[in-house]
């Protein structure tokens, strides 16, 4: 709520879930003007570089023992802080909107905007056109083109038929609440830029975990509701700033619409590079479902036997004619292999288990708008062993971001880049880990399950089978030979007292989860409580208020009659 920008894992911008943040004029993308109003003359980052550390250290400078004379005490630093980040929200506040005027200039389309949609449709036919090999000549390149002609013709008429006119107003924090009409005891619950999310102390539905209500908030500032910049790149003019945007959202592959809105929205499309990590099938999907069905119950099938012949049940009633037919695949024309990524893979949403291990269909598709060069692909099995050193100058090299040495220095020291240099507390009883206290194991799911060498030995040789003509089409598809063997997908038999003890620690586990998870509801419980309570008590306020003017307002009235009529004066 103090306009802090959080890196997110995933930002789902471009899809790759059901929930729509994309849109033609990318209000979401870039957010309000940091440099319009009371700002206008500001440096371009400064909504993003003002967060509540940086404003402490602002204070502090103010309060220098050279310019006061004396050393500031904690309450002078505290009320310096607090200026620095009151003034810093109301900045936000008018950036963001708020306003119960739809015609707020904020939250309209912007003239930038649509510059930047000419733009693109400018350089639309020199820079358009990706594909591996001979995918970029006639029908995929045709495809292509077609395709992004037709959503730059969209989103230009999209741009000017809603320049200057109705307001697009954020739908996340208050925005997703419009049926209220005031926040609780504060101003209108009316329109915030879509770059921008308004939360309120009255309504705990308009917070999120990127945005949350802080007790100072109202405690230390008397605010009654904030906004926070939800925006994942700064608003800067075209050549202003040299900077690039990473974004780490894996569903994007296998949704073929995602593709196409990155390929869209790039001035160049030849200039976005993409690192895809390939894990061997079996054991991709046998991780992703210990996480979902073990680790975070999500999906209620706790049997990967059960849970993969639903998936391959679903994938086969999907598309009958294209189930485990690679090579009819690679023969699709580019609108109907985006037809079939998008509606069997379902946006590449989670707990889409054989799918999501079928790279190469995601993939095909992915080459028919950006060339071959423009990716790097990894075996998750190779990356694994590589040095920190290796890994920060290949991601460095590839993608063209800056390197040199301190930064490769500063990866090695701090083991960031290297999961084998960090310590890790010992494995819990009957894991199929067999080691003490291990370097460099990564966060992993796929020891979360007693049965997990029983479920592999079950289900792999099928697997293998079903897995082994996508993965040669994936070989044709980019030109390297990746291949896994059966050890990639192998665990350690457990003994019957090993699987004892883990059971008991998966029971042990669930049983946790499940009283922190009252827990979290019962907190959530005593804030409604409590803030309902609050509500209740601003009306009262304003209630006994309203009484009381209404009082005098009768006794003023009453002199003035009784001192028209010559009654003389009233006394109190």
């Amino acid at each position: 709520a103090k306009g802090e920008t959080r890196p997110r894992k995933e930002t789902f911008f471009f899809g790759g879930t059901g929930v729509k943040y994309w849109d033609g004029d990318f209000l979401e993308m870039h957010g309000p003007d940091p440099r319009s109003g009371s700002k206008a003359d500001a440096p371009p980052l400064w909504l993003w570089q003002e967060t509540a550390k940086r404003l402490r250290a602002q204070a502090r400078r103010e309060l220098e023992p050279k310019r006061l004379g004396h050393r500031p005490s904690r309450q002078d630093l505290h009320l310096a802080t607090s200026r620095a980040v009151r003034h810093h929200i109301q900045n936000l506040d008018e950036l963001c909107g708020g306003s119960s005027d739809r015609e707020n200039v904020a939250a309209r389309p912007s003239s930038r905007a649509c510059e930047y949609v000419a733009a693109v449709s400018h350089n639309g036919s020199a820079g358009g056109g990706g594909g591996g090999g001979a995918a970029a000549e006639g029908e995929a390149a045709g495809a292509v083109a077609r395709a992004r002609a037709e959503m730059l013709e969209s989103a230009r008429s999209h741009c000017a038929a809603r320049l200057g006119e109705e307001a697009r107003c954020s739908a996340v924090g208050t925005g997703m609440l419009r049926h209220v009409a005031a926040i609780p005891g504060g101003g209108p619950n009316g329109c915030s830029h879509p770059g921008c999310h308004r939360i309120a102390k009255g309504l705990p539905g308009s917070w999120q975990p990127v945005c949350q209500w802080l007790p100072e908030l109202d405690a230390k500032l008397n605010l009654t509701d904030a906004h926070c910049i939800r925006s994942i790149t700064p608003w800067v003019s075209s050549r202003e700033l040299n900077l690039s945007l990473v974004d780490f959202t894996p569903n994007y592959l296998c949704d073929a619409k995602a593709m196409q809105r990155i390929h869209f929205s790039s001035l160049d499309p030849s200039r976005p590079r993409f690192i895809v990590v390939m894990r061997d099938p079996v054991m991709r999907a046998f991780s992703e479902w210990s996480m979902f069905a073990l680790a975070w119950n999500w999906d209620a099938e706790r049997n990967f036997t059960s849970a993969m012949e639903g998936k391959l049940s679903a994938l086969r009633r999907c598309n009958e004619t294209l189930f485990d037919q690679p090579l009819l695949l690679e023969t699709l024309p580019t609108e109907e292999l985006a037809e079939y990524v998008q509606s069997c893979y379902r946006q590449g949403r989670a707990m889409m288990y054989p799918q999501l291990s079928m790279y190469a269909p995601c993939i095909l598709h992915a080459l028919r708008y950006f060339r071959r060069e423009q990716f790097l692909f990894l075996r998750y099995e190779d990356l694994m062993k590589m040095s920190a050193e290796a890994i920060v100058r290949l991601v460095g090299h590839f993608s063209g971001l800056h390197l040199d040495a301190e930064l490769v220095a500063q990866a090695v020291e701090g083991g960031k880049c290297q999961p084998s240099h960090r310590e890790h507390s010992a494995p819990p009883p009957g894991s199929n880990s067999s080691r003490g206290p291990v370097k460099g194991r990564p966060m992993s799911f796929s020891d979360t399950s007693p049965d997990a060498a029983d479920y592999l030995a079950d289900t792999g040789t099928h697997l293998e089978r079903f897995f082994d003509p996508y993965n040669q089409m994936l070989v044709r598809a980019i030109g390297t030979p990746f291949r896994w063997r059966r050890r990639d997908h192998r665990k350690r038999f457990l003994n019957a007292t090993e699987k004892e003890a883990a059971r008991v620690a998966l029971e042990q586990r669930d049983a946790q989860k499940a009283e922190n998870k009252r827990k979290r509801k019962a907190k959530l419980r005593e804030q409604v409580k409590a803030n309902n309570e609050w509500a209740k008590k601003q009306k009262l306020r304003r209630q006994a208020s309203g009484r009381k003017a209404s009082g005098r307002r009768a006794l003023r009235a009453a002199m003035a009659e009784a001192r028209a009529e010559g009654g003389g004066k009233l006394k109190a």
